[in-house]
């Protein structure tokens, strides 16, 4: 029997995995904020939709991890990054942090 203690993101975990992210991939956050100045984890959170998480189902063919920017409906047309990070599994996301 599985039992989930965490079933609703944690804002420490999101925090953290942010963090990491903004340290492999700058590019995250927009462009003209990256001129600017160094960017931080703050320039990230407005273009964060939605936070989610539950069991990491594997993938044939291994992970998936690709960034894109797409389009948020509204009259502000925005960008923004969509990161694809799926097909770790339960046991590779134990050895893998990054999944």
């Amino acid at each position: 029997m599985l039992i989930f203690r965490y079933p609703i993101p944690r804002p420490e975990t999101t925090v953290d995995i942010l963090e990491r992210g903004l340290t492999l991939y700058p590019e995250l956050v927009p462009p003209l904020v990256r001129i600017e100045r160094e960017p931080t984890v703050e320039d990230l959170k407005p273009l964060i939709i939605e936070d989610g998480c539950g069991l990491r189902p594997g993938r044939k063919g291994g992970i998936r991890l690709q960034s894109e920017w797409v389009r948020v409906p509204g009259p502000e047309k925005r960008m923004v990054p969509v990161i694809h990070n799926y097909g770790c599994d339960r046991y590779l996301g134990t050895v893998v942090p990054s999944c």
